[in-house]
């Protein structure tokens, strides 16, 4: 993963932590498919934890054990990313298209913005989970939904027929980001 000389330069600090795993166990035979991998609390890893490969997202882990972790992976119609389009383009959620192990949808993007075919998508960065600019997939075809939105499908890089070993990433601040998302939700705010 790359990072800008700007922001080393500024002395900003890497959040995210990475852990090498295997996974033990996976699905992909279905609407909602897991994976259990071969590490687990002892070793450092939480829930809300986002997986990964060079080739994209895998998944996010949901439990912790001593040594096992449990968790959904892309190919779940319960799981969306925030991905972009391009280096500085477009940002809109992306989730599995439900029907083959390589493919997504790009959604709610608004009709008077252009997209092409054949532009790279990457992770956004703007998530608690998964870092900025981890390649997702390319650009296909896109259509618009209820004349109000265009809808892009994606053709992934990740091959989940394949999978052995991901990589952990633990984010850091995700406390301190969730407990700021509960005052915005709260519409308060604590003295310290």
């Amino acid at each position: 993963m790359e990072r800008s000389a700007a922001l080393d330069s500024l002395g900003a600090k890497d959040v995210f932590s990475y852990t090498a795993a295997r996974i033990v166990q996976m699905t992909t035979n279905s609407q909602h498919n897991y994976f259990v991998i071969d590490k687990g609390y002892q070793d450092g890893i939480g829930a809300n934890s986002g997986v990964i490969t060079e080739n994209g997202v895998v998944g996010i882990i949901d439990a912790v054990d001593k040594h096992f972790s449990y968790g959904r992976t892309f190919m779940n119609s319960n799981i969306s990313v925030s991905a972009r389009i391009g280096r500085n383009g477009i940002v809109a959620p992306m989730s599995w298209d439900g029907l083959h192990s390589d493919r997504a949808k790009l959604k709610d993007i608004s009709v008077h913005l252009d997209t092409e075919a054949g532009d790279t998508v990457w992770t956004s960065g703007y998530s608690s989970l998964f870092p900025a600019d981890i390649p997702l997939g390319v650009t296909g075809e896109s259509k618009v939904v209820n004349g109000a939105v265009n809808e892009i499908n994606v053709k992934l890089f990740q091959d989940f027929s394949t999978l052995k070993f991901v990589t952990v990433v633990t984010n850091s601040g995700r406390e301190e980001i969730t407990y700021l998302e509960n005052l915005e939700g709260d519409g308060q705010q604590e003295d310290q």
